[in-house]
C-alpha cells in the first residue's frame, strides 16, 4: 500500500485518476496478475472550507474544469453511473462483481419489500 498527498483539495476526477494512475505505476510489477485494486480517500472535507492556493491556478474549482465536472456529474446522475466517463478509466470495464447470490435488500429497497397478505 502506498500513500500520496495531493497538492490541494479537489473533487475533480481528473485529478484524482491522475493520482491514482501515479501511485498504480509506483507499485506495479511485470508479470504479476492482477484482479482488483482500491483507493482509500482520507481527509476529506466539505467544498465551503475549501481553501485556494495563491500559487497554483490549475485548482479544478475555478472556472471551466469546475463547470465540466458538473455537468460529468450531472448527466450520471440523470441516466445512470458511467454514462460519461474519464477516458483513462477504460472503455470496458471486465471486473464487474457478479451478481448471482445476493441478498434481497428488503430494508432499502421498495422494489424488494416484502407485501404480508392475508
Amino acid at each position: 500500500m502506498i500513500k500520496i498527498k495531493l497538492p490541494y483539495k479537489t473533487s475533480d476526477s481528473c485529478v484524482l485518476i491522475k493520482y491514482a494512475m501515479k501511485g498504480l505505476k509506483s507499485i506495479f510489477k511485470e508479470g504479476y496478475i492482477y484482479k482488483k485494486c482500491g483507493a482509500i480517500l482520507t481527509d476529506i472535507s466539505s467544498k465551503d472550507e475549501l481553501q485556494l492556493n495563491l500559487f497554483n491556478s490549475s485548482q479544478d474549482d475555478i472556472g471551466e474544469k469546475k463547470n465540466i465536472m458538473k455537468t460529468v456529474d450531472e448527466i450520471n446522475k440523470k441516466w445512470g453511473r458511467d454514462t460519461v466517463i474519464i477516458g483513462s478509466m477504460g472503455i470496458e470495464n471486465t471486473l464487474k462483481m457478479k451478481q448471482t447470490m445476493i441478498s434481497p435488500r428488503y430494508t432499502t429497497s421498495w422494489d424488494e419489500l416484502l407485501i404480508a397478505k392475508l
